[in-house]
């Protein structure tokens, strides 16, 4: 630890202590220099700030109002101190302008006297929205209610809210029959009051009830025949790409079979050239060479070269083993060829 005198970037000086490492310190002191300021300038900023702040939510507050006013509602007068009061009607206004405006209005209505109070809308001033729709849900349920009335945005943002019903995350089978047990309990027709720190797990067991037995499982049907429905396209396009799968490996099957083959042939093919080619030198054979035949006389140096005569004739060729061989495996070609015609 150590005490040093830092210049600030607003320009002024004063003495700060700084902990850790020296060139942890060093780096603070540089930095303050260009981008921090005093305690002094600090304390200043925040204020005005605050400030600011203070007057962004009053007139967030007059738009509210204005807006309010505007749309018929009329705000009562409340009861309290003058600061108080100043204070409660910017509360109140931004809460009735805000998303959870319609359960203010109905906990207003239900309670005149309480809402009347500036302290009422301080104390409660950071109230959850959920708990606002929890005191907006009536006490009885109502089977006529309309899709998007109070009511039932009360019930939907309750039920959007709760994290500890833990079977909305079970299968669709598991969630009907969770609920349709609790259809068959018996339920308060009474809703549990909301306390400042209790029974919103009341509140919230309560509405599932209600909202089973009003049609939440015929819901959950339609929802598990849609799943099954789902589930059945699935299963056909699975089948068809098993199908699919099955045929490729036929094919590939097949493919392979016919390499074998062709393998296989290849083999037989280089086993017949082979016996053709020993065939060839044994004196006597036929063989053609320009159309004409001619008949092996003799092999010489063991098979490097021959001696060949004209079938009708004495004229003798001296020619490679090799050459012999393609001259007899012409005329075995052109045997083929005579038989095929015939």
């Amino acid at each position: 630890m150590a005490s040093y005198t830092i210049t600030w970037s607003c320009g002024h000086t004063s003495d700060k202590q700084l902990y850790g490492p020296t060139s942890e310190r060093d780096s603070y002191v540089e930095w303050a220099s260009l981008h921090g300021i005093c305690p002094a300038c600090y304390a200043i900023e925040k204020d005005r700030q605050h400030k600011a702040k203070i007057e962004q939510d009053k007139l967030v507050a007059q738009e509210a109002a204005g807006r309010l006013q505007d749309n018929g509602i009329i705000m009562l007068a409340l009861t309290g101190t003058e600061k108080q009061i100043a204070w409660a009607k910017d509360i109140r206004a931004k809460l009735m302008d805000g998303p959870v405006g319609w359960a203010v209005k109905i906990v207003m209505d239900r309670n005149p006297e309480l809402v009347l109070k500036a302290k009422y809308w301080i104390d409660k001033r950071d109230r959850e929205p959920i708990d606002w729709a929890r005191l907006a849900l009536p006490k009885t349920w109502n089977q006529e209610w309309a899709p998007g009335c109070p009511e039932v945005k009360a019930a939907v943002t309750i039920l959007k809210g709760r994290k500890n019903v833990h079977y909305l995350g079970d299968t669709m089978e598991q969630t009907i029959l969770h609920i349709a047990n609790l259809t068959a309990l018996p339920v308060e027709e009474e809703r549990p009051t909301l306390g400042d720190y209790g029974n919103r797990d009341a509140i919230d067991n309560w509405l599932v009830c209600q909202w089973a037995r009003n049609g939440l499982i015929d819901w959950l049907k339609a929802r598990m025949q849609a799943s099954v429905d789902t589930a059945a396209d699935a299963r056909a396009v699975a089948q068809r790409a098993t199908e699919a799968n099955e045929q490729k490996r036929e094919a590939e099957c097949q493919i392979e079979e016919a390499r074998k083959i062709t393998e296989l042939a290849k083999s037989f093919l280089e086993q017949a050239e082979k016996i053709a080619g020993i065939a060839s030198l044994i004196v006597g054979a036929p063989g053609l060479i320009d159309g004409q035949e001619f008949i092996l006389t003799d092999v010489r140096d063991e098979g490097a070269s021959v001696l060949v005569r004209e079938s009708k004739g004495e004229e003798i060729l001296d020619l490679s083993a090799h050459a012999w061989c393609q001259a007899h495996m012409r005329y075995l070609g052109r045997l083929a060829d005579s038989q095929v015609h015939i």
